[in-house]
């Protein structure tokens, strides 16, 4: 913009136009050069934004994670200490070194470390020393894995400490050090999500607990038509058969989960017996994070006491059992229902108040990434198409204001620009709401044909007089 305003500006000033016109030059094709210049600097900034930046990101993102051994050592040497992103543990260590037997593996020594779960920590204690290696499975993302040496371990759940002698851990696949964020997007990407919300995390974390809340919904009514029977559920997993009893049961549709007082839990497991009693309980529905598979929840409050085969008892705050199996064919039954129908609102799928809110819940984060991903592609074409109309304004204002007042008539080209400029943003947000999605393209598009009209007015009337 500043170079076609002072070469044009000094060409005016050269009466480099009229010698021009003098020879029978046609004054239009003086204004080829930062014509065929725009189009090639809207190219790049199209190309820059929408290829070469985004790869750019992913290509630090590459980097960080293969100098993971470096990020170690920092982590550790800051105030939160060391832990990843997806995996449930906290690690403080009084040193780090290279391993001397495997170059791929660090060894942490003086460590404490901490097990955090869906209710708060679950395990606490100390290690000799920590080995941590990462790998590339099949050549696939970075994954973490590793061994505690001679670790001693306070079990919450038991309340007791325990020697946990070596234990290993991982592999585990570790998430992007750099969050992938929608402006670091290329355009391929952009298309695909697109037309493919499903596949954004957030509207996938969304419609996974849609699925969730509508099969809690159906797997409630069960329970709740096996306790009219006789007052009691029996419930499975794996390896062990549980009996609940209580004095009533009831649907609790706030948490989509049904709830029990004055429990009794009978728990056979691998030939032993518990028996469990409490003032409440709750049973509800999961999905484990590291399998996927939907399973319940009991979870039981108040007055809590468990009594083992031997006849020992102990008395807790609360008790919970997880891993109750849930019917196979139910849950084949809604996992078949595509991410289409549950997002699609005329689809009549989902029961229940939970699920209801869960389902509108997707469907708004659906709607909201929709919008997000036209508004960002709206704002890269027109940023790049405004370079066009704003470095031919620039030509036709140093041809007005000639090459004494160049800065003037830079000043000048400039403010077209910064409206360019502020528009597109501000059209960027309003295209991002629900209602406004149109004002906002108009106003990034209505940009770019306010200032080509000024170029037209300004070709034909002002530069050809």
């Amino acid at each position: 913009l500043y170079s076609a305003t002072a070469t044009y500006g000094r060409m005016a000033s050269d009466n480099e136009f009229v010698a021009c016109r003098g020879s029978g030059i046609d004054i239009r094709r003086l204004f080829l050069p930062p014509l065929s210049l725009s189009l090639l600097v809207a190219f790049c900034t199209f190309y820059f934004t929408s290829f070469l930046i985004p790869g750019l990101v992913q290509d630090l993102n590459r980097i960080a994670r293969e100098d993971l051994r470096q990020f170690v050592v920092q982590e550790l040497e800051s105030p939160k200490r060391l832990g990843f992103a997806g995996l449930p543990v906290r690690i403080y260590a009084d040193r780090a070194a290279p391993s001397r037997k495997d170059p791929s593996a660090i060894v942490l020594g003086g460590v404490a470390f901490l097990e955090i779960g869906e209710e708060g920590y679950e395990r606490f204690g100390t290690a000799e020393s920590i080995v941590i290696r990462f790998t590339r499975p099949d050549g696939g993302p970075m994954a973490i894995s590793g061994k505690f040496i001679n670790a001693t371990v306070f079990d919450e759940r038991r309340g007791a400490w325990g020697d946990a002698g070596d234990q290993e851990f991982g592999p585990e696949i570790l998430p992007q050090q750099i969050r992938t964020k929608l402006k670091w997007l290329d355009l391929p990407e952009l298309l695909h999500l697109r037309r493919n919300p499903q596949d954004w995390p957030k509207v996938a974390t969304a419609l996974d607990a849609t699925r969730v809340a509508i099969l809690a919904n159906e797997y409630r009514i069960r329970v709740m038509n096996d306790f009219r029977d006789d007052s009691r559920v029996t419930l499975f997993d794996e390896n062990a058969i549980i009996d609940l009893r209580a004095e009533e049961a009831f649907l609790d549709h706030e948490n989509n989960s049904v709830g029990f007082h004055d429990v009794t839990v009978t728990e056979q497991r691998d030939g032993r017996t518990r028996t469990i009693t409490g003032a409440g309980a709750d049973l509800s529905m999961s999905r484990s994070p590291d399998s996927g598979v939907m399973h319940g929840v009991i979870r039981l409050t108040g007055n809590v006491t468990v009594t083992d085969s031997s006849g020992r008892t102990v008395r807790k705050g609360r008790e919970q059992l997880a891993g109750v199996a849930v019917d196979r064919a139910m849950v084949d039954k809604w996992e078949a229902v595509t991410d289409a129908q549950l997002l699609n609102p005329r689809e009549n799928i989902a029961t229940g108040d939970a699920a209801e809110v869960a389902r509108a819940r997707a469907i708004r984060e659906a709607g909201k990434f929709v919008r997000r991903v036209g508004s960002e592609l709206h704002s890269r074409l027109a940023f790049s198409i405004s370079v066009l109309v704003l470095v031919v304004l620039g030509a036709a204002l140093g041809i007005t204001f000639r090459g004494s007042r160049v800065l003037v008539a830079f000043g000048i080209s400039f403010v077209p620009a910064l409206f360019v400029i502020v528009m597109n943003i501000m059209g960027r947000q309003l295209a991002e709401k629900d209602g406004t999605v149109l004002v906002g393209i108009m106003a990034v598009w209505g940009s770019i044909a306010v200032v080509a009209l000024l170029d037209v007015w300004t070709m034909t009337r002002v530069v050809r007089r």
